[in-house]
């Protein structure tokens, strides 16, 4: 039962079931029977909203409550009650556009809300200032691919797991310096690969069961192919120790965001939904630095070679791991591994041409001058 009293809608979400589900999971779709009355002065009418951003993959809010996310293409929110609604945009750092509408019924209104002005100026590598984060650090707009990326400053940081914790590859924990770099804030999504495959002619990967979202990760890529994407925006893939640095900040925590593991903060085995989602759609799984999905949703791939002895003998500063290897690092874990995995020091190895459809990744770049 449903008793809307003074409510004027009711949204009771619907999971359905295709083909390709019903055959890998064996769901079933849940049939549903509603019966409603109108009271008062009869039904309520409704029309449409299109809205434009200069920003992609940020939450659209109507009211308060968010309907949907931005993308290279007008949004278009259906089932817009009629009369005055206030809608928003609303990147991942906070930033917000806002305006009040006329909602008319049966009709469909344009809606611009940008997030960055037309004064604005790039910098080097084309790179946009945004300001500092909720965290305090500086990020920048990347206009080929449409991503914030974040400044991560120069210093030491502890790198590795003390004897006593996580696993033998881990150790020693060590003290690494290192130089300032950009990374980005999110995993490369599906959006930002298409453009990059319609741009050099690469074929894209494989359609996975959950489809190819604008702003889901994407995933199947090969190491060669995620270092060519980084190399096309004007970076490179994070070294181990970029990676590592940018996920837990300088006071050695094991997770994002402290040394307590907290289920609900990051989607992992332990507490997400048991499937892939957009980026950013956990803001608690924040990193010091403002980095999102660190730990979980999907690994990432880094741009060292796989040696589990390599913190035996590795340099102090800027470390670029082994010169040759068969493996290619992998960190943050993914959205079917458990928090052992979604640690900040854990570190796997995988075979760099493997599609796997738990890999993604996410690109630094040098700071610009």
């Amino acid at each position: 039962m449903f008793p809307l009293e003074d409510a004027v809608t009711a949204a009771v979400p619907l999971l359905i079931a295709d083909q390709k589900e019903k055959d890998a999971f064996r769901v079933s779709d849940v049939l549903l029977r509603f019966r409603a009355s109108t009271a008062g002065q009869g039904p309520a009418a409704y029309g449409e909203v299109s809205v434009q951003s200069d920003t992609p993959r940020a939450d659209i809010l109507l009211d308060g409550g968010v309907v949907g996310r931005t993308s290279d293409e007008p949004t278009v929110v259906k089932n817009v009650l009629a009369g005055q609604r206030e809608l928003r945009v609303r990147d991942f750092s906070g930033r917000e556009a806002r305006k009040v509408v006329q909602v008319t019924k049966d009709k469909r209104i344009e809606v611009a809300l940008n997030l960055r002005g037309p004064a604005q100026r790039a910098v080097g590598n084309g790179l946009i200032p945004l300001g500092t984060n909720p965290q305090g650090h500086e990020e920048y707009w990347r206009p080929k691919d449409g991503v914030p990326v974040v400044k991560v400053p120069a210093g030491e940081f502890l790198m590795g797991s003390r004897e006593d914790e996580g696993e033998s590859p881990e150790h020693p924990q060590h003290n690494v310096s290192v130089s300032p770099y950009l990374i980005d804030k999110t995993e490369v999504t599906w959006g930002q690969y298409k453009k990059f495959a319609t741009a050099t002619g690469t074929p894209q990967p494989e359609t996975p069961l959950w489809g190819t979202p604008d702003d889901y990760p994407v995933t199947a890529v090969t190491w060669s192919e995620a270092a060519a994407f980084c190399d096309w925006v004007g970076g490179r893939l994070p070294t181990e120790a970029e990676w590592e640095k940018a996920a837990r900040g300088t006071d050695g925590r094991r997770y994002p965001f402290g040394n307590d593991w907290d289920p609900d903060r990051c989607n992992t085995r332990d507490g997400g939904p048991h499937r892939p989602q957009g980026v950013g759609v956990f803001p608690g799984c924040v990193s010091p630095y403002g980095l999102l999905d660190v730990a979980g949703n999907v690994w990432e791939f880094c741009r060292d070679w796989y040696d589990q002895n390599y913190y035996k003998i590795a340099p102090n500063r800027d470390p670029k791991g082994p010169d040759s290897g068969q493996l290619r690092v992998i960190r943050g874990g993914s959205w079917l591994n458990s928090s052992l995995w979604a640690r900040t020091t854990f570190r796997q190895g995988t075979e760099p041409s493997w599609r796997d459809v738990l890999h993604g990744f996410r690109c630094t770049q040098d700071v610009p001058e």
